[in-house]
């Protein structure tokens, strides 16, 4: 009976630790909510993409982003950037934005892609700012081309 008891107490320390390091992981990836970016009233508390590590490695991998987070990819200069959805796990809405935070474009529910050979997706246009957020949000909170966004950064990055 004290093995037992052992035992079960190993596993829910086990269990306890599993579970402290989940919520650190989220707090982690996800707890950058001074920085934000608001469109037509509704705001997403974002991570940045500012270098090219950080470009490549986007949302790759994450299999879970709530609707009121995002990644906000922040280019060097304005450019036709090509966004990809490879080894993602989620479906995305990107918003693609000009150097004055415009939409200029907005590909809705853009699926992952787990091939060696995947689609991109540009705007077509000029763009320095590209939001990532959870598929079909966009259309949920009326967000469409042509709207301005307002960006708030005070994390120091």
């Amino acid at each position: 009976m004290k093995a037992f008891l052992s035992v079960i107490k190993n596993n829910c320390f086990f269990v306890a630790a599993l579970l402290i390091g989940a919520f650190s992981y989220y707090f982690y990836m996800f707890s950058s909510d001074s920085d934000k970016l608001c469109v037509n009233s509704k705001c997403f508390f974002i991570e940045l993409a500012v270098n090219e590590s950080q470009w490549k490695q986007g949302l790759m991998g994450r299999s879970f982003l709530p609707a009121n987070k995002g990644m906000l990819f922040i280019f060097d200069q304005e450019k036709d950037y090509a966004m990809w959805m490879k080894n993602m796990k989620i479906p995305l809405d990107i918003i693609f934005m000009d150097k004055n935070l415009n939409i200029v474009s907005i590909v809705e529910n853009f699926q992952p892609c787990l091939k060696n050979y995947c689609p991109s997706v540009s705007a077509g246009k000029e763009t320095m700012y590209v939001l990532e957020i959870g598929a079909g949000l966009a259309e949920e909170e009326g967000i469409v081309v042509g709207q301005k966004a307002e960006l708030t950064i005070s994390s120091g990055k």
